[in-house]
């Protein structure tokens, strides 16, 4: 359960904006494809660490061991981040990124 508490927070907006999409968009084939996409998406990382188990818990051992550099170098991202959201430079340089989804007809409304 608390598993699930904390998933569908992640997973409830993302999935319900591809159910949107998929909705609007003209044709079952492409929500059809949008959401087997969304699954393996979902799916593959479980998959993928289910077979290669005993590399996993060696790689779990790298983590434990780095855990504490792990969390002083992801807290300074965020910080980075809240500044960048804060001074209004996260749009900006975000820009061209945006552009090129653009001109890529991204995400297929």
């Amino acid at each position: 359960m608390a598993f699930a508490a904390g998933w569908a927070p992640c997973v409830g907006p993302v999935l319900a904006t591809i159910l949107a999409t998929a909705s609007a968009t003209g044709t079952v084939v492409w929500g059809g494809v949008l959401l087997a996409l969304y699954s393996m998406g979902l799916g593959i990382p479980f998959v993928l660490l289910a077979l290669g188990f005993s590399w996993a818990q060696r790689s779990l051992g790298w983590l434990t061991r780095n855990g504490r550099c792990i969390e002083v170098v992801g807290g300074a991202l965020l910080v980075a981040v809240g500044v960048l959201f804060v001074s209004g430079r996260w749009t900006p340089m975000f820009r061209p990124l945006q552009r090129w989804f653009a001109q890529l007809g991204w995400p297929p409304i």
